[in-house]
């Protein structure tokens, strides 16, 4: 479990390159997101209490702007089970928590909200009012 990451960011590395050269599809026209369920999950990179946990989710977000994502989700699924942790160990034990092994989650959406205000006192954005009964 001490090389999840290493393995997450070789297999990252690996499943772009499989996309682009048999989808013919850039990387800049989507993102792969992965995520150690149970490995400093809470915390991330703050976690302070470092062990070595028994077991570790790998979750994969794809993202993109068209409909590919799903096309990618079956590309790169047997190279999750399959990918090995180095080429010097035996095939890890993987398992997927359903199936279908990927999920559409339909379109996601963005908003930003740009505003600045400038006052002089800061309690000027809000108003405050007192009813006596």
């Amino acid at each position: 479990m001490k090389n999840i990451k290493k393995w997450t960011d070789k297999l990252s590395k690996f499943l772009k390159k499989e996309i682009n050269e048999r989808m013919y599809i850039n990387s800049s026209e989507y993102s792969l997101e992965f995520r150690h369920i149970g490995l400093n999950s809470i915390l991330g990179e703050l976690e302070k209490n470092l062990g070595s946990p028994v077991e570790v989710g790998v979750l994969c977000l794809i993202t993109s702007k068209n409909k590919i994502s799903t096309e990618i989700a079956k590309l790169i699924n047997p190279f999750l089970l399959h990918f090995p942790l180095s080429f010097n160990e035996e095939l890890p034990t993987f398992a997927f928590p359903f199936s279908p092994v990927h999920s559409d989650r339909g379109c996601v959406y963005e908003f930003a909200l740009n505003h600045i205000l400038e006052f002089e006192d800061p309690m000027d954005a809000f108003q405050i009012q007192i009813s006596e009964v």
